[in-house]
């Protein structure tokens, strides 16, 4: 693809100041631009700033802004009413404002060096799907590269379509484990699918070919699973798979139909007390994964992520519990026994966010700051986290277990 191909975005919260000179940056960085006896390219910054900026940020230049002559300001309103409403590639930029393409691509140099534009890839036809226009998913994608588009600059568009084909599956039908799918259909991540704890376990006794389509009896919607976030009271009596098809269509950033999650998925996670025989099969099959305990007290733990045979997993934290707490066993035994207590709304919304933002950082950069650690939130004090880091045990094995995928 041909740089001209690209389109130009300023970078989120940059702003657009003056005229003589014209400030372009943050509070505590920016660049200075002598833009006096260049009108057109002040007028395709403003028009990057209004394509690219939420309205209060748009009404803040405008007013900022100081007067300009009448020539000055009739050439940039003359530019401003031919642009379109949608981002252009630099080649359409380069014809509406009349700036040679060899022009444009040095003024940007050194503001897309700076981090204060970037270059994204089309919308690819693909991804404008039937039930979502193509304007609602540009300025819906435009809040997730908020973030990617620091962490990939250039490319903070193509890392959120390419979401879509990371699959993921979520063990658990709780609180936590529908927040968390809802938000990772919102985030792009497409390939998706929650499956119960039991029908887990059931899977990892079964033959590898037992297929994860298969349904399984229904589950009505009880009083207890409205909690404010993805179920409603209007919900309570429903089929769940229902009320999860429901969630797919409405929360999806990228819809597709008929979607089938592979048998061997890009990551797990589970949203409940992990059993052994699951946490082993994952290890052997070589398959990234995180584990979210039952609440205890006032406190769930979140971690380890588990990249198979190089870092710390399940059974190694285990052991390491077992030598500080010889009767931890024992205990996680009874505990796998009982029905977990429900998660209060407040701590669902706090850990599933965690959770959303640190496997779209592990499926960016395929690194997470859980990797080897374990992280502990407090109900009762949310603004201070325990972690804890831990090594590989010598008497688990776990990096003999896993096998070629």
């Amino acid at each position: 693809m041909s740089p001209l191909d690209l389109i130009p975005v300023m970078a989120p919260g940059v702003f657009l100041h003056g005229r003589s000179p014209t400030y372009l940056g943050f509070t505590h960085r920016g660049l200075f631009l002598e833009l006096d006896n260049q009108p057109e390219l002040h007028a395709l910054l403003a028009s990057l700033m209004k394509s690219g900026a939420d309205r209060e940020v748009r009404a803040s230049v405008e007013k900022a802004s100081p007067s300009r002559s009448a020539s000055s300001a009739s050439s940039a309103s003359s530019a401003s009413s031919s642009r379109p409403s949608t981002n252009l590639a630099l080649s359409a930029l380069a014809e509406t404002f009349a700036v040679s393409s060899d022009a444009l691509l040095k003024f940007l140099r050194p503001l897309i060096a700076e981090g204060f534009i970037y270059l994204q890839i089309p919308l690819e036809e693909e991804y404008r799907t039937a039930s979502v226009k193509s304007e609602s998913l540009s300025s819906r994608i435009k809040s997730e590269e908020s973030i990617s588009g620091w962490r990939s600059p250039g490319f903070g568009r193509e890392e959120i379509l390419n979401r879509a084909n990371f699959s993921i599956l979520i063990f658990g039908k709780n609180r936590l484990a529908l927040t968390i799918y809802s938000l990772l259909l919102a985030s792009g991540f497409s390939h998706c699918k929650i499956i119960s704890r039991d029908r887990g376990i059931q899977l990892a006794r079964d033959t590898r070919t037992t297929p994860l389509s298969a349904r399984r009896p229904s589950k009505r919607v009880e009083p207890s699973d409205i909690y404010g976030l993805t179920m409603r009271n209007s919900d309570i009596g429903r089929d769940i798979h229902d009320v999860m098809q429901d969630i797919r269509k409405s929360s999806s950033l990228l819809y597709f139909d008929n979607l089938s999650i592979p048998h061997t998925p890009d990551f797990i996670i589970s949203a409940e007390s992990t059993a052994p025989e699951l946490s082993q099969r994952w290890i052997s099959e070589a398959i990234a994964h995180i584990a979210i305990t039952d609440l205890e007290e006032s406190f769930i733990e979140v971690g380890p992520l588990v990249i198979p045979g190089a870092t710390p997993c399940l059974h190694c934290v285990g052991l390491a519990r077992t030598r500080d707490n010889p009767i931890y066993r024992d205990i996680e035994l009874l505990r796998s026994l009982e029905k977990p207590r429900e998660i209060p709304a407040g701590l669902v919304a706090l850990i599933s966010g965690a959770i959303v933002l640190e496997v779209a950082e592990f499926a960016a950069t395929g690194n997470s700051s859980l990797v080897g650690s374990t992280a502990r939130y407090d109900a009762r004090n949310p603004s201070e986290l325990l972690r804890q880091y831990w090594n590989k045990s010598e008497e688990c094995g776990c990096t003999e277990k896993v096998i070629a995928r």
